[in-house]
């Protein structure tokens, strides 16, 4: 959990009004859609996990989306998951993409169950067609132990949920089923098997696919489809009368009798556009919060960069559709394979949103009813000049902040707690990062993970992460108990880590922040 001093609440200011997000109705409607300019990416990271609410984070690209979700999951492993977009959606092509499918699967499943309350996107799954929330739900089943079920019941969910039948289970999303046995190797990597007495689920292992031992007992089981495109019975009639409109298609034809009730194939794509009750992530966030009660919230990381990145697939796809209908390899419906930029404009319309900008540009997604520019600074890397700490630390004390460094680990950490002292920098060692004295400031090493730090001076907050404490090398912290920072004298040879050696010619008070220092 993160830290009671750096809630929103407690931080104060322009940034507690961002708690209100979560609220079930805005006073004044004006936080309905704000703008939060100049953000550096830690305090990106930090607003993006405190806002109270289930969130769709928006990013331009799959590597801001992937970046930004490991290091909002930094802060609570697991309450937040990357969802990839469909490489594409115009191809039929047999047997391909299942591990994209299937991870596409486990996001919206986690998403939907509750079990991540942040889904991370790039802006090209904004515009990707989904199946309906309901129908996840509806194609997903649990076991528990003494459940009655037969088995044979267990392998038509099975097999209604995108599950293939093997003797023996090698991959996810196989299951086998011997006797009273069933091995069903899930969507999210984990296999189990489930022992039965006639119809009493006596046992559920989880199992090691390769040695095929057990790994020890639960208690539940839930299982997701195994494929994301999935229909139910009337879409499935629907889609097939649509396609039989086109006995000259080859692709058409061959989907006419492939495409089944529940979870299907990923070359069943081609003919998603023929189904009319597709959902959108915009749907699925709906979906989460009224099923939860919650607010909902979205945010849009760089609004400008997004919105680019929009045009940028209108114009890819509009010169695919151009080019595979010359060759016949799509038909006049393909043009609705993605949702338009009206669909777009008018989802966003009625939605809380955030817009996190690093600069103060304008934001062509929406117009904010309320703008904040809360003043926020990198943090130093720490690890490349592990001396610089100790003075650095002495000013924020003696300036009243909140310093609390995250060292990843409790080994870690109380080596800097003893590497501070040391250096008589009075520091204190906390599990959870929350302080125990009252005077409300002080330094405070702690093993939370949180991966990129922040500083926010007006609150007087400082927060050194993982990557400025420790650093990637190896994963150890250069701020060791053994070693001591001695200022060289002017002509004492010294030895710069990226330099190699050289001759001081003495030092000079720079300006770092709202400090001097030597």
């Amino acid at each position: 959990m993160i830290p009671e001093r750096l809630t929103l609440p407690k931080i104060g200011g322009k940034l507690s009004s961002l708690a209100t997000l979560g609220d079930k109705r805005l006073s004044d409607g004006k936080m309905s859609s704000v703008s939060v300019l100049r953000l550096t990416e830690g305090a990106k990271a930090h607003l993006g996990y405190a806002i109270p609410a289930v969130k769709l984070y928006v990013t331009a690209d799959a590597l801001s989306a992937t970046s930004i979700q490991r290091k909002l999951d930094s802060y609570e492993k697991g309450t937040s998951i990357y969802f990839p977009h469909r490489d594409d959606v115009l191809f039929h092509r047999g047997g391909v993409g299942n591990k994209l499918s299937r991870d596409r699967i486990v996001a919206l499943s986690s998403f939907v169950t509750g079990d991540a309350d942040t889904l991370v996107v790039s802006a090209d799954a904004l515009v990707q067609k989904l199946p309906r929330p309901e129908l996840l739900e509806t194609y997903s089943f649990s076991i528990a132990k003494e459940d009655i079920i037969a088995p044979c019941e267990v392998v038509d969910k099975l097999v209604r949920a995108g599950y293939a039948r093997q003797d023996v289970i090698a991959d996810a999303g196989d299951f086998s089923s011997k006797g009273d046995i069933i091995d069903v190797y899930a969507v999210d990597g984990k296999a189990y098997r489930i022992d039965f007495f006639d119809e009493l689920v006596e046992e559920i292992k989880i199992i090691d696919v390769e040695e095929m031992r057990s790994l020890g007992e639960v208690e539940r089981v839930l299982i997701s489809p195994a494929g994301e495109l999935i229909f139910d019975e009337k879409e499935v009639e629907n889609i097939k009368k649509k396609l039989s409109a086109y006995p000259s298609s080859e692709t058409a034809m061959r989907l006419c009798d492939e495409i089944r009730e529940g979870a299907n194939e990923p070359s069943a794509v081609w003919a998603l556009p023929f189904d009319d009750e597709c959902a959108s992530v915009f749907d699925y966030l709906d979906y989460v919060g009224k099923k939860t009660g919650r607010q909902t919230v979205v945010i849009f990381d760089e609004p400008k960069a997004i919105k680019e990145k929009l045009g940028v697939l209108k114009r890819e796809f509009d010169g695919r559709i151009s080019a595979l209908s010359e060759s016949g390899d799509v038909l006049p419906e393909h043009k609705k394979a993605v949702f338009s930029e009206h669909d777009f404009n008018h989802a966003v319309l009625t939605l809380r949103k955030v817009g996190f900008t690093s600069l103060a540009l304008s934001n062509p997604i929406f117009d904010p009813t309320t703008i904040l520019e809360p003043k926020c600074l990198p943090v130093n890397k720490y690890y490349l000049d592990a001396g610089s700490i100790f003075n650095d630390l002495k000013n924020f004390r003696q300036s009243g902040y909140t310093v609390i460094l995250c060292a990843g680990s409790e080994d870690k950490a109380k080596a800097i707690v003893r590497s501070l002292i040391d250096g008589d920098v009075f520091a204190s060692y906390s599990e959870d990062g929350n302080m125990s004295g009252e005077d409300g400031n002080g330094v405070i090493v702690t093993p939370l993970g949180i991966e990129i730090g922040f500083c926010y001076p007006h609150h007087k907050l400082l927060v050194v992460g993982v990557s400025e404490c420790v650093g990637k090398r190896r994963g150890e912290s250069v701020i060791s108990p053994k070693t001591q920072f001695i200022v060289p004298k002017q002509g004492d040879y010294v030895v710069h880590r990226v330099h190699g050696i050289g001759i001081c010619e003495g030092t000079v008070i720079m300006k770092s922040g709202d400090f001097d220092k030597e």
